[in-house]
């Protein structure tokens, strides 16, 4: 066997370079059977790689040599945060002082005024991206706390896209953003079925989908349609009569935006305006919803009978494509963007895990980041960076805050709160091209160039022999590339590192114990050169 070298820039490393990624995985793991033994250290790095934004020396230090099963439990926790008992497990709000702050509909004031309340918006669209950002960088593990949840929300995010700046309707207030980002991060691990509901009447959902305007006289079909399109069970297992009952069933929804609007309860919570529902019973997928008496029209009654039935109705009849949609997405996210019919075969163990329990999703996930499959050596370091991965990775790995991480990632074209449309970002191979791939090199060089000598030898600190130059340029190349270098790769880049920054072998140890600005210049030589490699864009 050779050994596993990059194919190029497609995100495809071969176990064997004669066979393709398939060809490899055909020839070990059949099955998600659970891997067995403890976490090594190239194991350790791979989960976090996938689980989190990327590994640190501290967090391997934690989770290696340890049973696999014991570890994936701590990381992902008990998936009970949408509990309201377990509400201060959610990240605080901190800097955002305005999330209970609301302001007037800027469709439906004067012009002048219009400006300045957008101007607000973006503003703290704005403060709101650095916010997430920031906890997504600081989502560390460490011996007080296990759990993860910033990749798992942002794999959400995906899923349920939303855009702040939508159509020609304006701006999503700021305050419900924040909103919706909190319950996708609750909701990341529990029931499907309840994720569906929750987000089917989340406020920012209500207004992006028009949903806030529909109306029994003029059912809107847009959330319907998307909720069996992009949301649950994918085109074809659904039809055009489904949708229009389905938009019927959802009328009535509302949420108290701006300042304008009705307020039954607070600002940005959602309530149901019964003159606007359709109480005509409704039939989907072969199934009725009862008419409704105009006693029973209240919002606890509709949200039981028709939210809630509607969807019990989509997961009762589609079950098996519900559970291969979602599970092909989580695949597609967490071990390969575009699996193969040979991939479906883990996809449908995936699947059949979660419909036999009943759609709750941290089943699936401990079953999958516990598999021989996740750990093959096909599965490792194939995945293209997304552009939040690649920012927050360096972000994380040398505790840096970008401060201009929100314009790179409008630089890289993924922008957080605003995909290009609902379906969310295509991903995979698109995301470096010509264009792209210069910027990626351009933000990774900014990310890095302030960063002092005294915060390099913090950095340095953390790995576990920092004053012995070879092994310590070994464990960098492990943890800024995401696999197995051969000896002789390490050493053409070592060769060329040391030969602009003049450190070596023979002279670092001195170096690193007087605390020489050399150190640092070094380090800073490191990685503007190791930014320029390849495989620096996979995971």
């Amino acid at each position: 066997m050779k050994k596993i070298k990059l194919n190029n820039l497609n995100g495809t490393l071969y176990v064997n370079p004669s066979l393709s990624r398939v060809d490899n995985l055909k020839q070990v793991t059949l099955t998600l059977d659970e891997e067995e033994g403890n976490l090594t250290d190239e194991k350790a790095k791979h989960l976090l790689r996938r689980i989190t934004f990327g590994p640190t020396p501290k967090e391997v230090d934690l989770i290696k040599d340890r049973p696999i099963s014991e570890v994936v439990d701590e990381l992902l926790g008990d998936g009970l945060d949408y509990l309201p008992e377990n509400e201060l497990r959610l990240p605080p709000s901190g800097t955002l002082n305005w999330i209970n702050t609301v302001e007037e509909d800027p469709s439906k004031v004067h012009v002048t005024i219009r400006g300045t309340i957008e101007g607000t918006h973006k503003n703290r669209y704005t403060q709101f991206v650095n916010w997430w950002l920031s906890h997504m960088s600081n989502d560390i593990i460490n011996s007080k706390n296990m759990t993860v949840s910033e990749r798992l929300t942002l794999f959400w995010h995906t899923h349920w896209c939303i855009e702040f700046s939508y159509d020609t309707q304006g701006y999503i207030p700021p305050p419900l953003i924040y909103r919706s980002n909190q319950s996708i991060r609750k909701h990341r691990l529990g029931n499907f079925k309840k994720f569906v509901e929750e987000m089917t009447l989340d406020g920012a959902y209500l207004l992006y989908q028009s949903l806030n305007l529909s109306s029994g006289k003029n059912p809107n079909e847009n959330y319907a349609r998307e909720l069996m399109e992009l949301f649950t069970m994918g085109i074809g297992n659904y039809s055009e009569g489904d949708i229009r009952e389905a938009a019927r069933a959802l009328t009535g929804w509302r949420v108290s935006a701006h300042r304008q609007d009705p307020k039954p309860f607070e600002f940005f919570d959602t309530y149901f305006s019964p003159q606007d529902h359709d109480l005509d019973s409704k039939q989907i997928m072969g199934e009725t919803i009862s008419a409704r008496a105009e006693e029973d029209n209240t919002m606890d009654k509709v949200r039981e009978g028709e939210v809630k039935g509607l969807i019990d109705i989509l997961f009762r009849r589609r079950p098996e494509p519900i559970a291969r949609f979602i599970c092909t997405k989580i695949y597609s996210h967490f071990v390969y963007s575009n699996p193969s019919e040979f991939d479906q075969l883990f996809i449908d163990e995936l699947a059949t895990e979660f419909i036999a329990s009943d759609f709750e999703l941290l089943p699936v996930f401990r079953k999958l980041f516990k598999s021989k499959h996740f750990y093959e050596k096909s599965n490792v370091g194939v995945q293209i960076k997304q552009p939040v991965e690649l920012i927050v990775n360096l972000e994380k790995l040398l505790t840096i805050d970008y401060v201009n991480s929100t314009a790179a990632l409008d630089d890289l074209e993924q922008e957080i709160y605003d995909p290009p449309n609902v379906s969310g970002w295509s991903g995979y191979r698109s995301w470096i091209s010509t264009k792209t791939y210069p910027r990626r090199v351009n933000h990774l060089t900014n990310l890095i160039a302030n960063k002092t000598n005294a915060q390099w030898l913090t950095f340095l600190s953390e790995f576990p022999s920092p004053s012995n130059f070879d092994i310590l340029f070994k464990e960098l190349i492990e943890y800024t590339l995401p696999k197995s270098v051969s000896p002789e790769r390490i050493t053409v880049l070592k060769n060329r590192i040391e030969a602009i920054s003049k450190v070596n072998t023979s002279n670092w140890t001195q170096l690193y114990n007087s605390g020489s600005q050399e150190i640092g210049k070094f380090l800073n030589t490191y990685f503007q050169e190791i930014i320029k490699v390849p495989d620096i864009h996979l995971a």
